[in-house]
């Protein structure tokens, strides 16, 4: 089989069946492909529209499991997923019809890893949203340290094509207990890229569904989020010690870090609906974690001034208040 389609869905009944529809509206081969929705403890009618679709689509399969989260979601689907490439697709955004076939082949006659293809953003107006494509070749064969190097920032894994070989040689799975799991994912997975290129079509809609489990931020949410990016600050220190890494790429890990660090460090000093208490939460937290005081290089001359600035906050609050 060519192709495993993963949907990972908790509580999505009203864009579950655009999403799945969107799939059979590629113009491949039935036999090709298979669909894995993995329905992540929904409590609303996702079950019954998912039950109901799997009677149309013989290549449909439903995973149900308790609620653990978007990457435990996406992990299970890895595992159990028969296809030779695996995309993934967030359950409340959908597929443009009949633009993935030629990437697809595209992937496969270059014996590729991962390919990325491009993601029309649509506002909840239903208006484009306006975003700088990166302007990299999509005739050239890269690796995923190259372009790290060279300013390639990967975020979503949607709108890709993963080897399904290639991510379970990597070792590199969705962590379960964070919010922005993608970055922490992508990030470290790069690392191991020998064969990647672009495929400049536009073939997946984003949706900025208000409702979503990642734009629904009251103040907690907005917690567990500076949290989670404290977490993956953690990480990519962490990830930076593997011996098998460059010294140009331990350093970008390092940088990475620090830059993540220092824009969460002034999100807090200019946000006044998050308390005293939880700064120095975070703050408790950095230092056990030993990102404070910040160490290492940065990527400008601005982020070295901004590193030496929050250094001296770090220690009175070391000193004086903690």
């Amino acid at each position: 089989m060519l192709l495993s389609f993963i949907i990972p869905v908790y509580n999505a009944e009203k864009y579950i069946e655009r999403c799945v529809e969107s799939v059979y509206h590629q113009g491949l081969n039935i036999n090709d492909f298979e669909v894995l929705v993995v329905n992540d403890g929904s409590t609303d009618n996702t079950s019954v529209l998912l039950n109901r679709m799997k009677v149309s689509y013989s290549n449909l399969s439903v995973i149900n499991k308790s609620n653990g989260g978007q990457g435990s979601a996406r992990n299970l689907g890895v595992e159990v997923a028969s296809g030779d490439y695996i995309m993934f697709i967030d359950a409340d955004d959908y597929l443009i019809d009949n633009q993935i076939k030629d990437c697809l082949q595209k992937t496969i006659d270059n014996n590729l890893e991962v390919c990325c293809m491009r993601i029309k953003r649509l506002l909840p107006s239903g208006e484009p949203a306006k975003v700088n494509a990166p302007h990299f070749s999509e005739v050239e064969v890269y690796t995923g340290s190259w372009l790290l190097l060279h300013g390639y920032f990967p975020a979503s894994v949607c709108a890709h094509f993963f080897k399904k070989e290639f991510l379970l040689r990597s070792g590199i799975r969705f962590l379960t207990d964070i919010m922005h799991e993608d970055v922490d994912f992508q990030l470290k997975l790069f690392a191991h890229i020998k064969r990647f290129m672009f495929c400049h079509v536009y073939v997946y809609t984003y949706y900025y569904n208000p409702e979503s489990t990642d734009r629904l931020m009251d103040i907690n949410k907005q917690k567990r989020s500076i949290l989670s990016d404290l977490q993956i600050c953690k990480n990519l220190v962490d990830f930076s010690l593997n011996e098998s890494l460059s010294d140009k790429l331990k350093s970008f890990y390092i940088k990475k870090s620090n830059s993540q660090l220092i824009g969460l460090c002034l999100h807090l000093a200019n946000n006044r609906d998050l308390s005293y208490e939880f700064k120095r939460q975070f703050m408790c937290r950095a230092y056990q974690m030993h990102l404070f005081p910040i160490k290492g290089t940065c990527f400008s001359w601005k982020t070295y001034i901004l590193k030496f600035i929050i250094n001296i906050f770090a220690y009175i609050y070391d000193r004086f208040y903690k």
